[in-house]
């Protein structure tokens, strides 16, 4: 998987409605499928841009200064070469404790 960028915007709604997420994409469209694969370690980085690559402000429609939310995903190159260490340490976290058995028959404990 190559790096992948999703872009939030300012939700000028949340000034409303209090119970409107801050950022939101309505018109999220990616030009390829996104496929996360399962038991692979990603890295995830959120970043806050005020300006666009050439340095020119985000602005909102009225033109007042704003911000844009960036997060990136791609696939961890550390992790990667520590497989490992990380199906060591992942276990826990994928495995479901095994669960008892319950006799349908037992008396129930009062």
């Amino acid at each position: 998987m190559t790096k992948v960028n999703l872009t939030l915007f300012v939700n000028e709604n949340k000034k409303t409605n209090p119970l409107a997420p801050p950022y939101t994409n309505s018109k999220f469209q990616p030009k390829h499928d996104i496929v996360l694969k399962a038991d692979t370690v990603y890295e995830m980085s959120l970043f806050k841009n005020t300006h666009d690559y050439e340095k020119n402000p985000y602005t909102d429609k009225e033109g007042n200064p704003t911000h844009r939310l960036s997060i990136t995903i791609r696939e961890s190159e550390y992790w990667a070469n520590q497989k490992e260490v990380v199906e060591q340490n992942l276990h826990h976290i994928t495995e479901q404790p095994p669960k008892a058995k319950v006799d349908l028959d037992d008396d129930i404990p009062f």
